[in-house]
């Protein structure tokens, strides 16, 4: 009887035979979790590849969830001569055929919870191995759903690897893949010999196609109802001559049973259409997994329960539970009822910037600025008569600042400060990405200063006004700011003092509030020296005399600097216990905030938009909580709760993870992949569901009051 040993001279026993080909046997072994497959007979070009593929594994896009989504090569076996006679590879267990749930009637038996959402999900995780691989160059060929298992929570494994197509990436010797799968193979491939041509991406983006447009509609695309004459053609010839229901000159239509293209979301869409009807002519216009991976992504977050059958999922987008309508006019539901149905999770909040025109005149075109993931984008122009109003979606679960602008009457009257300034087109509508950049290179482009405002999700209102004071909150509240125009300069100069003002009063910084105090003082001195006004009989005026003229100015009033100081201060001077006790009452409040525990993540980054989360612990356990979205620069606050102190943890991710940041003294904690989540005792859940995963997190003392935790570059 034949010895086998692994690389390091370790025995390998074969237990159990559990399938067999033509090329070889698979075996069960001693070594719990692998499987051996043995050649019926030595090839030397066959080791040359499986040693290829054992030094360059590729990157497993589900090796966070403790899954196996590639069966891959890992160790060669070898007889006590050294010859290779097989190979090592994972086994994988717990799952089943691809078939047997794209297809309805096996569905039904064999996996009747695998509802069109869990079957989205099922679909992109197809597309994330496909990447993967071809992300080290390997092409997988024969792919076909013989080939791809999936369990219960819908994770992936691609079996059969050692057939792929391989390049060594030292000596670029291929090692070609010389089968294929009828239905699987693209058109420019069908009837040529594999064993003599090298394969491409391009080939495996057809067979992704089809495996996606299985999982979602439950049958081959090149199939339908034959308008030509004589046979219907099988799935190979209708391939290579391009008929399928949506082609262009096709011989097949939709039939009664046919599910129709526009149910799934329009990307989706786009992207069959232009796989079967551009790449049948142009191979290189297929799209990649990648393509696919992002199009499924942006499907599973439009899907939406059914209100009468919860197994039922559809896009938001088509607007309607079409699996209802197709029960009730076939009479068979291939999504049926099931109990605890897996649903989708309720779409992320979107953020509104609601624009109100509070004036009684005036039309005014406004605009905004926002962060889109690369740099300040300005758009307009949104025209709003005296009295309404216009929302704009700003995007999904957007937090952090945007910068608003309005002007009327070309121009002459505008609505606009600070230090923030980008670019516009003054006459025409306008979507300028990194406006915030020198954009001057196009004749009809003029900078100009906007006001920042703090949004997050929800509706947040912003008002133009002519009335001088400022109230800003989060939802249903406003913010009203005086128009400026340019030929008063002295009123503006003024405003940007008041300005001052008031944000040391609802700011509330009093450690600071005297040195702040004499710096508005000298401000108002020279303005005073400017214009060459005579001083008053006293020293200085106390503040309240200088904030109440400065109001006066603001509401169109005689000013302070045409007046006598003395008098005006002796007018008012009663104010100024009253002014003082507001000052009293907001510390009151800042003392009663800082009776909190906060955490401020902080993005330092130049480009990344940061998804934050962070673990606490709520008296029974580890609570994870997320995600908070970070644009660059900006700081996030979290409230941890009241009086907490102790340890957090933290944790930060760009881009799905792809970039991550922690620290070396870590705890893991369970969070959700895609969703806001809030998870109890996330230190011990199973974190078994298809969302989930487990990431560590680094340790963070915190105390009352603000604690930051910053990520750079």
């Amino acid at each position: 009887m034949t010895s086998y040993y692994n690389s390091k001279g370790q025995s390998i026993s074969l237990v159990k035979e559990i399938a067999r080909s033509g090329e070889g046997v698979i075996w069960r072994t001693n070594l719990s979790g692998y499987l051996a497959k043995i050649y019926h007979s030595s090839d030397s070009d066959r080791v040359k590849k499986l040693e290829v593929m054992v030094a360059n594994p590729p990157e497993d896009p589900t090796l966070s969830q403790n899954h196996i989504s590639i069966a891959w090569p890992q160790e060669l076996l070898r007889d006590g001569n050294g010859n290779c006679l097989g190979f090592l590879m994972p086994e994988i267990t717990q799952a089943k055929e691809l078939f047997y749930v794209y297809n309805p009637k096996h569905r039904k038996q064999q996996a009747p919870r695998f509802n069109w959402y869990f079957l989205h999900i099922t679909a992109l995780n197809v597309a994330s191995i496909i990447q993967a691989l071809h992300a080290k160059n390997y092409i997988v060929g024969d792919m076909k759903s013989q080939n791809i298992l999936v369990n219960d929570r819908g994770l992936v494994s691609v079996i059969d690897t050692d057939s792929f197509q391989v390049k060594d990436p030292k000596t670029g010797t291929v090692y070609r893949c010389f089968v294929g799968t009828e239905g699987f193979t693209p058109s420019e491939l069908i009837g040529k010999d594999l064993s003599n041509l090298n394969q491409t991406r391009f080939h495996d983006r057809f067979r992704l196609a089809v495996i996606i447009h299985l999982l979602l509609f439950g049958y081959h695309p090149f199939r339908g109802e034959w308008k030509g004459s004589g046979d219907q053609p099988g799935e190979d010839e209708s391939i290579s001559k391009g008929y399928w229901p949506y082609g262009q000159n096709s011989l097949f239509q939709p039939s009664h049973n046919t599910i129709p293209l526009d149910v799934v979301h329009p990307e989706i869409k786009k992207y069959f259409l232009k796989c079967f009807n551009d790449g049948h002519t142009s191979p290189s216009s297929r799209p990649s997994a990648e393509d696919w991976f992002k199009a499924l992504k942006v499907a599973i977050s439009d899907l939406t329960s059914c209100s009468k059958v919860a197994n039922h999922s559809y896009s938001r987008t088509y607007g309607k539970c079409y699996w209802c309508e197709r029960a009730n006019n076939l009479t068979v539901d291939i999504f049926p009822p099931v109990s605890n149905a897996i649903t989708p999770p309720p779409p992320p909040p979107h953020t509104y910037l609601n624009i109100f025109n509070k004036t009684s005149d005036k039309t005014i075109d406004s605009a905004y600025v926002y962060w889109d993931g690369k740099g300040w984008r300005s758009k307009g122009w949104w025209k709003i008569a005296p009295g309404k109003s216009q929302k704009l979606d700003i995007g999904t679960n957007y937090t952090g600042k945007v910068y608003i602008y309005g002007m009327c009457n070309q121009h002459k009257i505008t609505w606009g400060a600070g230090n923030y300034s980008f670019w516009i087109d003054p006459i025409n509508s306008f979507d300028i990405s990194n406006s915030d950049k020198d954009s001057s290179g196009g004749t009809n482009l003029k900078k100009v200063p906007m006001f920042e405002y703090s949004v997050s999700p929800g509706t947040n209102n912003y008002s133009f006004d002519y009335s001088p004071s400022l109230t800003k909150t989060t939802s249903n509240n406003i913010i009203r700011r005086m128009p400026q125009r340019s030929n008063i300069p002295v009123l503006v100069k003024v405003t940007a003092v008041a300005s001052t003002v008031i944000a040391i009063a609802l700011g509330g910084f009093c450690y600071y509030q005297y040195q702040q105090m004499e710096q508005i003082r000298k401000q108002f001195e020279r303005i005073r020296i400017e214009k060459k006004l005579p001083l008053p009989n006293r020293d200085k005026p106390s503040l309240s005399v200088e904030v109440q003229n400065l109001m006066n100015v603001i509401k169109g009033e005689k000013s302070f600097l045409y007046l006598d100081i003395e008098e005006v201060m002796e007018q008012i001077e009663d104010n100024q216990a009253s002014f003082n006790g507001k000052i009293n009452e907001l510390q009151s409040k800042i003392n009663e905030l800082e009776k909190y525990t906060y955490v401020n993540f902080c993005n330092k980054t130049e480009s990344k938009t940061i998804y934050t989360a962070l673990a606490f612990w709520d008296g029974e356990g580890w609570r994870s909580k997320g995600w908070y979205v970070v644009p660059p620069g900006i700081c996030q606050g979290v409230s941890v709760s009241e009086q907490y102190r102790g340890n957090v943890y933290v944790y930060g991710e760009y881009n799905q993870g792809s970039t991550y940041w922690y620290t070396t003294d870590t705890s893991s904690f369970c969070v959700d992949r895609t969703n806001g989540f809030n998870i109890p005792k996330s230190d011990k859940a199973s974190c078994s569901s298809s969302n989930l995963k487990r990431v560590s997190m680094s340790k963070l003392s915190v105390s009352p009051g603000t604690n930051t935790w910053s990520v750079g570059d």
